[in-house]
This record gives C-alpha cells, sequence and structure tokens, in this order.
C-alpha cells in the first residue's frame, strides 16, 4: 500500500496514473482539471459532497449515480450501501467509463453495476464529443449531441431499470438534470428519493425547480469545496479550496435536511439566495468568488461575470474580484471591459506590476500603443532593475513605432542581465527593421531556443558557414509559408559553396518550389535526417552567408500550376477589358500578429467602386466563406480555395494584387507581378519602419497606416492610385515579369 503522502510516480503527460486515495485505490490523469488533479494532489475530490451522500444512505440502500465519471463519489456511495445494496453508475464518455470500471475492479465493488450509457428524459440515440485524454481539461465536462456528431452513446431512463427501491438519485450531468428527472417521474413518485443536483447554470435553474418544487420536494442549496485543509493526502490547500460546487438537495417535504447550515430555495427563481427575516441575504464574498472562479474554469464566462457582478455590489473594490472579472471579460472576447476592470483595480490599489502588464498587452490587442507604452512605464518605475519589465517595454515601443527608443530599453535589459535570451533577440528584431543585418543576424538564432516547437536534427551538426565541399546539406523548414519563399533566394549562394542542397518541404509548397535554383534534391518534412552531413534552418541561411543588403539577392524562381490554362483563361477574360486586380485582406488566422497585420472585407469594399477595375479574391480559409455570405457575385470574382502553385498561375494572368502582408505577398512579388502592400502600423521586419518600396522585392510598393488600425485612411490612397493607374491603360509590361512566366 502507498503512503498516503507518497509523491506519485512519474508520468507521461496525460498517462494514467493510479494511487490510493481515500475511498481505495484509483486510476486517475492527472491533468484532468478538477478530478484527476484533486485526486493527485489531495488523494479525495469534493470529501465535504462524498460525506453528506453517505450520509443520506443506509447499508442496503439503491442509488443511483447519473454522471458518474471515474467514480470517485460511486466509491463512497458504493461503500455506504455494503453488499446488501446496489449502486446504478452511468458514464456516457468511452474513456471516462474505463477508468469507472477499472476502479470498481481494483476495489472489488461487486455492487455497483457500471452503465455505458447516459441517462435522459427518453431512450434513443445520441452522441456525446470525443475525449482525447492528452491534453489537458476539464474531462466532465461534456454535453450530449445529435446522433453521428461523435462518440456514439446510448441514452436511457431511470424508469426502464424498473427498481422496486431508490433511496437516492444523484445527477451531475452538465445542465441535462432536468431530463434526468423526467425520465424518472415513475421512480420518483413511487420511491420518493433524496435527489441530489447539479445546478450552477443559470439559464436551466428555474425549470429544474419547477420540476423539483412541483414533485412535492424542498430544496437546498449545497456548496461544497473540491479541496479541504484537512484531506486525504495533508497536502497544502491550494485554489481548489476556493472552487466550489453549485448543487441542489431537494428532499421530501416530510424529511428533514441532514445539515442545519442549508440554505432552503424560495422559489422557482432562486439562485444561490435565502431568506433571512424577510430580507434578501446573498451569500458571502467568498462564496460568491468561489462558484465565480469555478464557472471561470469551465468556460462559462458569462455566468462568472454575474457572480463578480454580484459581489462587487457590496464590495466595490475587491481586488480580486477586479482581476477575475478583468479575465472573463478578456476571454469573453470583450477586451474594452477587461480594460476597464483593470484600471479600476490599479485606482483603487495603486500600481501593481502584474495588473500594469495584463493592461499593456489588451491595450496592444487594441491597437492603442501609446496607451500600452505608457503602462509599462508605470510597470518599469514599479521595479527599475527588472530586465523583463525593460523588455516588456521595449515591445511596447517597438509596436508604437519607437525603435530607437525601444533599442535603448533593450540595451539597459542586457546590460542587467546579458544572457536574457527574449531580451537579445527582441534587440536582433529592432536591428532587423533599421536594416542592420549584419548586428541582427548572430542573437536572430536565438528564435530557436525561444520556440518550444523546434526541433534540431538528431545526431546531425548544424552548419556554421563556409564551404562544404563533397558534403550533403539538409535545409530545414520553418516559419510560414512566406517565410520559405522569401529564404529560397539564398539558396544558389549556398549551393554555390560546393556541397549538394537539399530542401525540407511541406507538400503543399513541392510544385510551386520544384524550379528553384541551387537545389539538387527536396525531402518531405516526415523523411527524416539520414544520409546528411549537415543541417541548416532555412530561415539561418542569409546569416550564415554573411547577408548585409538585400541587393544581389534576387527573389527566387517559381513554378506557377501548368494545369487547368482554360480556367484561369475564362476568369482571367471576365474583366472585359478592366483591370485585372487580385485582393487578399487577411493571411493565416492561427498567426498570433494577423490581428495586426490582417484587414477586413469591408476594408477593401471601396474597390469595388471603381468601375474600371475588376477584382479577383485570392482569398483563402475561413475569410473566404466571408465573401460568399457577402453575395458579392460578380464585382468580386472568387478564385475558389486553390493551392499555392494554381495560385501562382492565376496571380501571373493579374496586372495588379492589393494585399494585406502574407503568404500569397511573397509569391505575387516573387513572380515579379506588381504588389501594392497594406502595412499596419507596426509591420514585419521586412518592410522596414518607413518609405514606400521594399529592397527585397523591387515589384512591391508600400501603403502604410499613418496610425495604428487607420486601413480606411490607406484604402482611400490605394483607391486613388489605383483610378489614376486604370485611366492610364494599366501597369507597362515588365521585362522581368515577362520572363519569370516563361
Amino acid at each position: 500500500m502507498e503512503h498516503p503522502d507518497a509523491s506519485p510516480p512519474p508520468a507521461a503527460s496525460g498517462a494514467v496514473r493510479e494511487r490510493t486515495c481515500r475511498f481505495g485505490r484509483m486510476r486517475y490523469v492527472a491533468h484532468d482539471a478538477y478530478i484527476g488533479a484533486t485526486l493527485d494532489r489531495y488523494g479525495e475530490f469534493s470529501p465535504a459532497e462524498a460525506a453528506l451522500l453517505a450520509a443520506l444512505l443506509e447499508p442496503g440502500d439503491v442509488a443511483i449515480d447519473a454522471g458518474a465519471n471515474i467514480g470517485c463519489l460511486t466509491l463512497a456511495m458504493a461503500r455506504k450501501v455494503g453488499d446488501q445494496g446496489r449502486i446504478h453508475a452511468f458514464e456516457p464518455r468511452p474513456a471516462l467509463f474505463a477508468l469507472l470500471h477499472a476502479n470498481l475492479s481494483l476495489n472489488r465493488l461487486d455492487n455497483v453495476s457500471a452503465h455505458r450509457a447516459a441517462l435522459g428524459a427518453q431512450s434513443g440515440q445520441r452522441a456525446i464529443a470525443p475525449l482525447d485524454t492528452r491534453l489537458p481539461g476539464n474531462f466532465g465536462e461534456a454535453a450530449l449531441l445529435p446522433a453521428g456528431h461523435g462518440d456514439a452513446v446510448a441514452v436511457t431512463t431511470i424508469d426502464r431499470l424498473a427498481l422496486p427501491a431508490c433511496r437516492l438519485i444523484k445527477a451531475d450531468v452538465q445542465g441535462m438534470e432536468r431530463a434526468v428527472l423526467l425520465g424518472a417521474r415513475a421512480t420518483i413518485d413511487r420511491c420518493r428519493p433524496v435527489l441530489y443536483l447539479e445546478n450552477d447554470r443559470r439559464e436551466h435553474s428555474r425549470p429544474l425547480l419547477e420540476l423539483v418544487l412541483g414533485l412535492g420536494y424542498r430544496a437546498y442549496w449545497h456548496l461544497p469545496a473540491l479541496a479541504v485543509a484537512d484531506n486525504f493526502r495533508g497536502a497544502p490547500l491550494d485554489d481548489a479550496g476556493d472552487i466550489v460546487s453549485v448543487n441542489l438537495l431537494c428532499l421530501p417535504d416530510d424529511r428533514p435536511p441532514p445539515l442545519r447550515e442549508l440554505a432552503e430555495v424560495t422559489g422557482v427563481d432562486d439562485w444561490w439566495r435565502t431568506d433571512d427575516g424577510g430580507s434578501q441575504v446573498r451569500p458571502s464574498e467568498a462564496d460568491l468568488f468561489a462558484i465565480a472562479r469555478r464557472q471561470f474554469g469551465r468556460a462559462r464566462f458569462d455566468e462568472a461575470c454575474a457572480l463578480l457582478d454580484a459581489l462587487l455590489e457590496f464590495a466595490p473594490d475587491q481586488p480580486d474580484a477586479l482581476w477575475l472579472l478583468a479575465e472573463c471579460h478578456h476571454r469573453a472576447g470583450r477586451d474594452g471591459a477587461a480594460i476597464a476592470c483593470l484600471q479600476r483595480l490599479l485606482a483603487r490599489h495603486g500600481d501593481e506590476v502584474d495588473a500594469l502588464c495584463t493592461l499593456a498587452d489588451l491595450l496592444v490587442d487594441g491597437k492603442r500603443f501609446g496607451e500600452a507604452v505608457a503602462a509599462m512605464s508605470r510597470a518599469h518605475r514599479c521595479d527599475p532593475s527588472n530586465a523583463a519589465l525593460l523588455h516588456g517595454l521595449a515591445v511596447m515601443l517597438r509596436r508604437d513605432g519607437r525603435g530607437k527608443e525601444a533599442l535603448a530599453m533593450l540595451d539597459r535589459a542586457l546590460a542587467l542581465a546579458p544572457h536574457f535570451d527574449i531580451g537579445r533577440f527582441e534587440r536582433a528584431m529592432v536591428l532587423l527593421e533599421a536594416g542592420r543585418l549584419t548586428e541582427a543576424w548572430p542573437d536572430y538564432d536565438l528564435r530557436h531556443l525561444l520556440d518550444p516547437a523546434f526541433q534540431a536534427p538528431a545526431d546531425v551538426p548544424r552548419w556554421q558557414g563556409g564551404r562544404f565541399d563533397g558534403e550533403r546539406l539538409l535545409v530545414t523548414a520553418e516559419g510560414g509559408h512566406g517565410d520559405t519563399i522569401w529564404a529560397a533566394r539564398f539558396l544558389p549562394a549556398l549551393r554555390a559553396l560546393g556541397g549538394e542542397v537539399h530542401l525540407q518541404l511541406r507538400p503543399e509548397q513541392r510544385e510551386l518550389l520544384a524550379a528553384l535554383d541551387g537545389v539538387d534534391g527536396f525531402v518531405p518534412l516526415d523523411a527524416g535526417e539520414d544520409g546528411f552531413d549537415l543541417y541548416c534552418p532555412i530561415l539561418s541561411l542569409p546569416a550564415r552567408l554573411g547577408v548585409s543588403d538585400p541587393h544581389g539577392y534576387p527573389p527566387a524562381r517559381l513554378k506557377p500550376s501548368a494545369q487547368q490554362p482554360e480556367r484561369w483563361s475564362r476568369l482571367l477574360a471576365r474583366a472585359a477589358g478592366r483591370l485585372r486586380v487580385g485582393m487578399l485582406w487577411s493571411g493565416n488566422e492561427t498567426y498570433a500578429n494577423n490581428r495586426h497585420r490582417a484587414a477586413s472585407l469591408a476594408d477593401f469594399l471601396p474597390l469595388v467602386e471603381l468601375p474600371s477595375v475588376q477584382l479577383y479574391s485570392l482569398q483563402k480559409g475561413t475569410q473566404q466563406a466571408v465573401l460568399r455570405e457577402a453575395g458579392l457575385g460578380s464585382l468580386i470574382i472568387d478564385t475558389d480555395d486553390c493551392d499555392f502553385s494554381e495560385t501562382a498561375a492565376l496571380v501571373a494572368g493579374l496586372d495588379l494584387v492589393v494585399m494585406t502582408d502574407t503568404a500569397l505577398a511573397h509569391l505575387a512579388a516573387s513572380l515579379g507581378k506588381p504588389v501594392w502592400l497594406l502595412l499596419d502600423s507596426a509591420p514585419f521586419w521586412l518592410y522596414g519602419t518607413s518609405g514606400e518600396t521594399c529592397p527585397w522585392y523591387p515589384s512591391m510598393r508600400l501603403f502604410r497606416q499613418r496610425s495604428a488600425g487607420d486601413w480606411p485612411g490607406v484604402m482611400r490612397r490605394i483607391c486613388s492610385e489605383l483610378a489614376a493607374l486604370a485611366a492610364a491603360g494599366g501597369p507597362p509590361a515588365r521585362e522581368d515579369d515577362r520572363d519569370r512566366r516563361a
């Protein structure tokens, strides 16, 4: 037997652990946010709940556990009813049911009937979202879905069990407690069991209470904490002690409550309230905050906000409540409200570093860069010798277009902490923006130390520059598609150093880059590194080659698709003599900075009003659906979701492309196509901080925001220029353009 205080055995992320807990041996996954994590630390889950359920039962009783999960409370109930009793435990999720079954077997609890099913108002078939136990989360948070939309689940009713006796029905089924009771009407009428029901969803509370009170029951609020100080393992209490479940204990009219301190429900609209001498008495601050934290942890942000608002009515400046309210609003997409909460917190309680840093981040997300700089400056003044705060201030200054000041802050940070890698990398980015390439490259390689996803090839040395005659070098993929297209220009210079060059490529890039100069072979991402003598990440090539100036490194030669020429001809012919202009307003939405660099379809709609222009959408991904829903028809021709090589073939036939910064900007400019690039106020380093030209792409013209978020101002300039270009007959044919189409 394991000592209760023993440390858990080492386990891989998502691995099942087995330890002794209060009611026996249990298997669980430790990164299950509530049950698994609580069992791992404390050896028990919601002990007050387990104690109450045990107190409600007697040896020989029959009870229902709906939403048994892995059996934490099932075990407590089974031990109380003994060999002559019976617990019917229902759990629909396959992974949780497997653990429930294992835990019953480990403890030889033959008095439990485990059902891999859900309980509802009627029998049938439904589905439940698949659960990947390798990923952390709240494993118990799942609702039933229509059949065919997840793991198949049988739904049955309590009445189908035809129980001659039933002492207790416990239901924790994610807002479906009312349906469970509807499927148990005959059992309830016959046996009058105690009902113990989760009721933490405001929108479901009134219908549930109407049913319970209508059945002749009295209901009481019960708010058990997930963990207590006097726990099985003797572990110090952490945040779990502040998180509570919101449950109803429902008793037949003639039965007194087992706990005197329970607050009785006063009506169907009651919501954690009691009646004390005729006046409304709300729960304590601690109760409200604990419930709000639980709802926040379950991603029920609006419910958490309502609870915190109630708390702040009688404790307006409670700092923890303001903090959590800010986080709830942020997670719900209401950053303006989150900012207001933090500003109120700071106004009432003075400058606090974490609050100021969070405020600065939210202000950046809202493109309020000057205010973000002010917030980070206040944080820095709280702790002037903190290198991380100097780095944070530098980041905000850079976003605000104040590169020289950012560089000065980073120099100060590195004087305090010379090996501060993230500060050194940020300094490299500022230097790249300023065109000081030679100074920037050494620390630019630190991106790999800061990226947990980066994996260097095993047992292959990294090329540090110089000739590699007779050796085979693998150029490994990194960054986005645009990064690869930009950096491919350095491959001929690499090949000139004497060895073989092999390029690792994503499948969608293979055809587009098939004609690259300076490449002896292509390698899929999953092919491994066997047979290579050296490797170099593709974005490290300019540093290893000593690139100090873009001139001398023209864009790489791309290969447009030769397929479907008739389709492209038909699409282009629809311009009927008008200027053929491609457009794209958003890049990859999974890229963190896309929220700053992307515009919207609405920002591009002024182009539709130019009668001498035919627009072709090059948009991909979810934003393509936005265009289709807009109903613009032939005003903006949707070119469909092509691959890169097909898009290149279409772009080759356009007169001009107007777009925000995406991989397709690199593609079109590499084809020599005129590209008018819309840039946000703090663009990628490649485009510098001023000017209309890009030294890396001669055919590119830059249109910069003059203030953060000012896409309308940028578009007015573009419309004016485009109208003048169309009136002049369109862009002149370019020799390098014709060469690249060949």
